[in-house]
């Protein structure tokens, strides 16, 4: 979900603009920033404020306009796996919704570890 949000607001930038990022959550949402813009805690580009909304701005360094992206709760109500995951209605594991896990076997790798 996370990757979508960001990918929405990088298409509403313009292009060639610096760019800073916030995010109103810290739980996943700030991965999915730092692994899709350079944005970063560790440059400062990013900052975490913690208002529990599953929203991220993004907006240009010198003007501070942006856009804002974020998950309407009212909308989720229509998706039950996803409204299941937001609010934790559900444990999520092997058979439930839309995941699954399976037994593999990787080989050993040659370098040792």
């Amino acid at each position: 979900m996370g990757g979508f949000m960001v990918d929405i607001a990088l298409s509403m930038m313009p292009e060639g603009v610096l760019f800073e990022a916030v995010s109103e959550t810290g739980n996943c949402l700030p991965d999915a920033i730092q692994l899709l813009t350079p944005c970063t805690i560790g440059n400062g580009w990013m900052r975490i404020l913690n208002l529990g909304r599953y929203a991220l701005s993004l907006y240009d360094k010198k003007s501070g306009e942006g856009v804002r992206v974020f998950v309407d709760p009212v909308a989720v109500g229509e998706c039950p796996e996803v409204k299941a995951w937001f609010f934790r209605l559900a444990k999520l594991g092997p058979g439930s919704f839309c995941l699954e896990c399976k037994a593999c076997t990787f080989p050993k790798c040659p370098f040792g570890g």
